[in-house]
């Protein structure tokens, strides 16, 4: 340990100690390592400042940095190398003086004056938003980036993050972005502002005060004080934006936020708050996240304490070695390649796992941090939250839980997520929905806030699929998808599209026969049905119109084997009324945002790149393919365009995005971590399609392993032979509180016997209900489907994973999901 030590502190010159006999200047001198705090030069600081506080001819400290940077944090790669040598009590002593130092400056007797000009990241954030003043410049570059490399925003970083507005802490905090001396003084993070260029005179006159009086160096402060010009693209005017999505529950749900608006409106900032969340450490950030939460009630003693708790249990490598894998990959290796995060995804980090890094450690000899009371602890009461930030923090909390908690949220297992509905509309009719030059369905994204992309179809097919999605907003009674769809009917039927039309020409095409079909997934149908057709059958007494869920033999060649049509039939204003009815019922069924190109990759994929436009009778040479979609955050998905011809980058683009989702971990409706190849449909069947065998596991509690299985088996051989899916149940390595359900089967398949697993779970100790009898075919020819039954309410489909800045998934290529479960 002492060769270690030595090793560090080579350099006794790392910190300066200047000064007159009233004012002492704490200077960081490791310029080509951008200051960053070491344990040396902790201690010496430590040493320094508290011979100044009991000295009464001293009346202000000054903190400063050499260099271009005030401190670009701690040293990250001496905790590494001391742990990694065995040495891991070290570093955990190392912090803890660090730790230490951050509390003294909050606490300080006498006035601490930080000026903070360049980088201030990490340790350096630590340091310095913890003094009294706080002055900066244009040149001011602030950031907390801990969870690119496994850690998490430490050094009493909750306690000040967590007081800045709104949840502009937590933005901060998970997303690891810079912001410029004049936010910082906007948002608080800064009491001061002052040119660059003046930053020298403002030293000059603090080195005459005489006393500790703080209106008094305010005064002088305030001679070169210079007011901040705040750009309009500047964190401030984002703030709308980021209470919306940062005051979300989860990481899981805050990242789905964010995904959402970059479908609606993609800045910049917005993507690569995204991508850098992608990029992080899944189990850093819900452990930031959860110590921003907690810091908003604490004081900083209880912030600082927690802080040590969390790392200590980081270099003990109690749950991961994301700070180790993190470290070597970002800072020692520097490899092009992204750190290779275990877990690796979101929804593998479970509750009970980040709750570890709170509790207190499990060794004899450990001790947890102590702060001693200090004459002037009061002071760090200087930034408490104000009655007004606890009544934005209860107003923001009580929005966000009505918005999360929907009636009988627990039927919607996928929140948050978006709604994708499949029209069929006669290539006739495409024109009535996109209108001239586009403004129609433009007008209708607009008025909506949803997607709509019409999808190109092969040779010889009449029909074209209108993709229809948005963001779930389940406060309302029409999400802005289900709003689009009706807008689409109406466009499509002759109904009259809204106020102001004449009314008597609305009646009379509300009198006139039509009919509309919606392609869905199996498991949909099989929901929408419901138990001995009950579902379907009231819908068709409560709108007058027909119902019909086509058997797979009625299949147009555009539909696969996993897909069902429902068609409605009847007078336009019960269809419209049915149509309704029927995307309120599929309406549970959410689908992660960047899956959605999914649902165009999958019928596009079979188009001849080569076919000329003129091969295309059944298109018109006109406008009639043609789309509208707000840019996403994924990319896949093109803009607005009235171009016949397709980009051959499009077609180049597509085979790069069929290369990524053919890895393990992709489904449309569901989770298949276990796909190994993605089948692509097209719009035809020119060829035998190809059957995707897929593996899946889901981790369940022990506890519920009696009512999968069932008395005898029951309820097992139930889903085996409602499914068709392969099962298997065996325990868990490690894990001896669950079981791995094991299955195996087409896409189609293992999504049925998930759906009835969880169905079992929640029923909790119910019986396995028998076989539901076939309903009239009266109401559908779909009788197989009738015959599974068990409703369907917990389908998520998410892309998930860790570790890559792609924007198009997180991890490995390959994809993962976020569940109540982890698959």
């Amino acid at each position: 340990m002492a060769m270690i030590r030595h090793s560090f502190d080579e350099d006794v010159n790392q910190v300066l100690f200047e000064g007159n006999s009233y004012v002492k200047k704490v200077i960081l001198n490791r310029p080509q390592k951008l200051n960053c705090l070491n344990h040396h030069m902790v201690s010496e600081m430590t040493k320094k400042l508290k011979a100044y506080e009991i000295d009464p001819g001293v009346k202000v400290v000054v903190l400063k940095g050499n260099g271009k940077a005030f401190c670009a944090g701690g040293d990250v790669v001496e905790l590494y190398i001391c742990t990694v040598a065995g040495h891991w009590s070290y570093a955990a002593s190392s912090y803890k003086k660090n730790l230490f130092l951050d509390y003294v400056v909050a606490t300080y007797g006498k006035p601490v004056v930080a000026l903070i000009h360049g980088i201030v990241m990490g340790s350096g954030a630590g340091l310095s938003m913890h003094a009294a003043f706080k002055i900066v410049t244009e040149n001011t570059v602030f950031a907390m980036p801990e969870t690119s490399i496994g850690h998490f925003v430490d050094v009493g970083a909750s306690y000040f993050l967590s007081r800045l507005p709104g949840f502009l802490g937590e933005y901060l905090g998970l997303t690891g972005a810079k912001i410029r001396g004049p936010d910082m003084v906007a948002c608080g993070l800064a009491t001061h502002f002052v040119l660059s260029k003046d930053l020298h005179l403002v030293e000059s006159a603090l080195d005459e005060v005489t006393s500790s009086d703080t209106s008094k160096i305010s005064k002088v402060i305030r001679i070169y004080e210079h007011k901040p010009n705040v750009k309009q693209d500047g964190v401030y005017s984002r703030l709308e934006i980021i209470n919306r999505c940062f005051s979300r529950k989860t990481v899981e749900e805050i990242l789905s936020s964010l995904e959402s608006e970059a479908g609606n409106r993609a800045e910049k900032w917005i993507l690569e708050a995204i991508k850098s969340m992608k990029a992080a450490s899944p189990i850093s950030l819900k452990i930031s996240l959860k110590s921003i939460r907690e810091g908003r009630t604490q004081s900083l003693d209880q912030c600082l304490a927690r802080d040590y708790n969390i790392c200590c249990h980081i270099m003990r490598r109690t749950v991961s070695t994301d700070y180790f894998e993190g470290t070597r990959a970002m800072l020692l290796d520097k490899e092009n390649t992204p750190p290779k995060w275990e877990p690796a995804r979101l929804e593998v980090v479970s509750d009970e796992m980040v709750g570890r890094y709170f509790s207190r450690v499990d060794e004899d000899d450990w001790e947890s941090l102590q702060l001693p009371p200090r004459s002037n602890s009061s002071q760090q009461k200087q930034t408490p939250l104000t009655n007004k930030q606890k009544r934005e923090w209860k107003q923001w909390r009580r929005k966000d839980s009505n918005r999360e908690q929907p009636q009988g949220s627990e039927k919607w297992p996928g929140w948050p997520g978006d709604n994708v509905f499949r029209l069929i509309v006669p290539v006739s009719k495409v024109g009535s929905i996109i209108g001239r030059k586009g403004e129609l369905v433009k007008k209708m994204c607009d008025e909506t806030r949803a997607r709509i992309r019409i999808l190109e179809g092969p040779l010889g097919i009449s029909d074209r699929i209108v993709l229809i999605s948005g963001k779930e907003e389940p406060q309302t009674p029409l999400s802005p998808a289900m709003d689009a769809v009706m807008r689409v009917f109406k466009r499509v039927s002759g109904l009259s599209p809204g106020e102001g039309d004449n009314t008597s020409s609305a009646a009379a095409a509300g009198t006139a026969f039509c009919s509309i079909r919606l392609l869905v997934a199996s498991s949909q149908a099989i929901n929408l049905i419901g138990k001995q057709g009950s579902i379907i059958k009231s819908i068709q007494e409560n709108t007058g119109a027909a119902v019909h869920v086509m058997a797979e033999d009625e299949l147009p060649s555009y539909a696969t084997s996993d897909e069902r049509i429902v068609e409605i039939h009847g007078e336009a204003m019960k269809v419209f009324k049915a149509l309704e009815a029927v995307i309120g019922q599929l309406r549970k069924f959410l689908v992660d945002h960047s899956i959605i190109p999914i649902f165009e990759k999958n019928y596009n994929a079979t188009i001849s790149q080569e076919r000329p436009a003129d091969a295309r009778p059944d298109i018109a040479q006109s406008s009639l393919h043609s789309a509208y979609v707000p840019t996403i955050s994924s990319g896949i998905v093109s803009d607005y365009s009235l171009s016949l011809k397709r980009d051959p980058s499009i077609y180049e683009h597509e085979t790069q995005f069929e290369h990524k989702i053919s890895q393990p971990g992709l489904s449309l409706y569901g989770q298949d971590p276990g796909i190994v190849g993605f089948r692509s449909t097209g719009l035809g069947r020119a060829s035998a399609p190809i059957v995707t065998q897929v593996t899946q596991t889901m981790q369940v509690p022990l506890s519920y392993a009696e009512d999968i299985i069932g008395v005898a088996g029951s309820n097992i051989a139930y889903i085996r032979r409602t499914s068709r899916a392969i099962l298997s149940i065996q325990e868990s390595r490690g894990l001896p509180d669950e079981i791995t359900v094991e299955i195996k089967g087409t896409s189609a398949q293992v999504q049925v016997a998930q759906q009835l697993i969880q169905e079992f779970i929640s029923n909790h100790k119910e019986p396995a209900s028998s076989v539901y009898g076939k309903i009239d075919s009266g109401l559908s020819a779909y009788s197989q489907m009738a015959e599974t039954g068990y409703p369907s309410s917990s389908f998520t489909s998410h892309l998930g994973g860790y570790g890559s800045s792609s924007m198009g998934g997180y991890g490995s290529p390959g994809a993962g999901g976020y569940s109540n479960y982890r698959f």
